[in-house]
């Protein structure tokens, strides 16, 4: 039987100074906070990061823009790539941190089952990330070649190539990131599931008890 017992916090009258300190405890319990709170702490900010990204390079691919008085030239396609790889890694991480959340009972994120019920959800990962690399060395083989028939400046297409090798790096980052899901992925959904892919005894459950049948 449970039952909620009221608690009076009094000073301490000892005149001893206070055991709490505000700083270390403040940051135990804020820890503790955004450490269970992926989409907060990486999933939105992850996403919009992400976003932030690919609009500038997709507005800026082809070159440099006005838009009213304001110029934008080279240094906004590099921010943008800058925000597109902080964006993907970031969201990558709040992947994994909202899979290591999901172990326990049902109930718990049902969004990312159902994402992660998706039977080629590696081989969909794999596909788009060997998209984006065979898309921008595409891209820079085009440019190269034109580099070296003509061994001109080729000042123009700086954009272009930035994007290209973001997309690149992009694509390298989703084709090993994918296994670590995968792999994680099995494991967690051998715990949900309480029947381990590896013949191993299943883990205890949150209150330490082991799991029946």
């Amino acid at each position: 039987r449970v039952t909620e017992v009221p608690v009076r916090l009094y000073p301490d009258k000892r005149g001893r100074p206070p055991h709490l300190r505000s700083f270390r405890d403040g940051w135990r319990h804020l820890r503790f906070i955004l450490s269970h709170s992926p989409d907060l702490l990486l999933i939105w900010p992850g996403s919009l990061a992400l976003f932030l990204g690919i609009i500038l390079m997709m507005a800026l691919v082809s070159g440099p823009q006005f838009i009213g008085k304001f110029y934008f030239g080279v240094h906004f396609v590099v921010l943008g790539a800058m925000l597109a790889l902080i964006g993907t890694n970031i969201l990558s991480m709040g992947l994994l941190g909202k899979m290591i959340l999901g172990i326990g009972p049902p109930g718990h994120s049902k969004i990312l089952r159902r994402i992660l019920g998706y039977p080629y959800l590696l081989e969909g990962i794999l596909v788009l990330g060997g998209g984006l690399v065979t898309t921008g060395l595409i891209v820079d083989g085009q440019l190269l070649w034109r580099w070296i028939r003509t061994r001109a400046a080729m000042d123009d297409t700086v954009h272009l190539a930035i994007v290209a090798s973001t997309m690149i790096v992009i694509g390298i980052e989703l084709l090993f990131s994918s296994f670590i899901v995968f792999l994680a992925n099995v494991r967690i959904s051998s715990v949900w599931n309480d029947t381990p892919s590896d013949g191993a005894e299943a883990p205890p459950t949150r209150d330490g008890r082991p799991h029946t049948s």
